[in-house]
């Protein structure tokens, strides 16, 4: 009996607790966005990805582009350039032009269609 009461005082012991905080630099500035609007994007009528409008609260605007499983590919800035992301590496440089031309640029179809979700009237 007495073994057995060490032996859970001993396991009891052993117990651990860890917390962790997110890696902060100096200098690190945070950006704060809302989604303003999405679009499907389609290429022969199959929806290959999608496109997501971010408002920055600071001002300015940038465009997501993602795969049709919701996995981010690059973006597009406010001065019109396409971004592709490159895991482990800077974001490749694709095309400036219009969103269209980003957006294809970055999915690697030349010939894509935007089609709102949401609201008619909205615009990339």
């Amino acid at each position: 009996m007495r073994r057995t009461v060490l032996l859970l005082l001993a396991l009891a012991s052993c117990i651990t607790t860890r917390e962790t905080a997110p890696a902060r630099g100096d200098g690190e500035v945070l950006w704060r966005s809302e989604v303003s609007g999405a679009w499907e994007v389609r290429v022969r009528g199959a929806v290959v990805g999608r496109v997501v409008r971010q408002d920055l609260k600071e001002g300015g605007r940038f465009l997501v582009v993602q795969n049709a499983y919701g996995q981010d590919l690059g973006l597009i800035d406010g001065q019109g350039m396409a971004w592709r992301a490159r895991p482990h590496s800077e974001h490749e440089w694709v095309v400036t032009g219009t969103v269209e031309e980003g957006v294809a640029g970055i999915l690697g179809h030349p010939q894509i269609q935007l089609v709102p979700l949401g609201t008619p009237s909205q615009r990339p």
